[in-house]
């Protein structure tokens, strides 16, 4: 379990990672072409690849890149979909919206064979 608090600009995007006690796991920072992780007691390390960067140094399989526009309940552009009513189906993830809050998705499932992610929304700050 943990917690994420995520600022969106454009292309340019700053994730913070925290356990529920408010501890940081990790801050994620990029752009179209760089991005970076600072691991508290380990360092900062840069890489081309948000999901490839955080799973490397932290363990966690979560789907960065798509996930910006999954979270809008929207498919990732330029890449091949399913959609079946609440279930979207991309690039070997199953997503399924739960809770729609104001048109805007407030609780959702990411599934990949043995991963599992649970996303509860608790404010949208610009739609």
């Amino acid at each position: 379990t943990f917690n994420l608090n995520w600022l969106q600009h454009g292309e340019v995007y700053d994730l913070r990672l925290s356990t529920s006690l408010g501890l940081s796991i990790a801050h994620v920072k990029g752009g179209l072409d760089k991005v970076s992780i600072d691991i508290p007691k380990q360092g900062l390390y840069e890489a081309d690849n948000a999901t490839e960067l955080l799973f490397n140094h932290t363990g966690l399989v979560v789907p960065l890149a798509s996930l910006r526009y999954w979270v809008r309940g929207n498919p990732s552009p330029k890449i091949g979909f399913e959609r079946d009513g609440a279930v979207l189906k991309q690039s070997g993830w199953e997503v399924t919206y739960g809770d729609i809050k104001e048109g805007l998705p407030v609780r959702m499932t990411l599934t990949r064979s043995e991963v599992r992610i649970i996303l509860l929304i608790h404010d949208w700050q610009d739609k």
